[in-house]
């Protein structure tokens, strides 16, 4: 249920983008695609996802690191 509710609240956001885009380009004179929406590089994404990736991975090890996973132990 709550996964259909958070799907609904994403689509009314894309409504509600989309229909700032569309009053953005009734209003303006000689828009272009890439006034409204620039696609961010490739290299950007993938290096910003590299490095959040890195972080996250140091963190659940250190989150790791403060169990014992001995055989025996109580």
């Amino acid at each position: 249920m709550d996964v259909q509710v958070q799907k609904n609240y994403d689509h009314q956001e894309q409504m509600a983008y989309e229909a700032l885009m569309m009053r953005a380009a009734y209003h303006a004179k000689k828009l272009k695609k890439e006034d409204l929406f620039k696609r961010p590089s490739d290299d950007k994404v993938t290096e910003q996802t590299m490095e959040q990736a890195k972080k996250q991975m140091r963190r659940q090890q250190q989150w790791l690191a403060q169990f014992s996973f001995e055989k025996g132990g109580a």
